[in-house]
């Protein structure tokens, strides 16, 4: 199972620079085009939002697998090794937690979007 949620936080990784550089490449479009030619991207604001969350949770993943996430190292370099288990794993639920509960209520504001045919304002 292990080798399993590795190999997906792995590729999710290149999904969220692959939307990353679409975001980028988006964004110097839109600001170009307006600044240039007065013609503005419908939507572009709209998409980076929900570009931006696709980016957060395709990266998150393997960021806190490899321990890239931010950490407070005045305290926690100063415990003894079994205090800092204790610590990393009491985050670990947390973040558990966290995500899970962000995935399920996103999940549940689609559902709820989609049964009632919303769409964004420009979209």
């Amino acid at each position: 199972m292990r080798i399993a949620i590795k190999k997906i936080n792995y590729y999710s990784q290149f999904i969220a620079a692959f939307t990353l550089a679409l975001l980028l490449f988006m964004t110097v479009v839109d600001v170009l085009l307006r600044n240039a030619f007065f013609i503005y991207l419908r939507g572009t604001y709209e998409l980076t939002q929900i570009l931006m969350s696709v980016i957060v949770f395709m990266a998150v993943g393997y960021s806190h697998d490899h321990k890239e996430h931010v950490v407070i190292d005045i305290l926690y370099e100063h415990l003894p090794r079994a205090q800092k288990w204790v610590l990393s794993l009491i985050s670990s639920l947390i973040f558990l937690a966290i995500n899970a509960t962000m995935t399920w209520v996103v999940f549940q504001f689609a559902l709820r979007q989609l049964a009632q045919g919303d769409h964004t304002s420009s979209l």
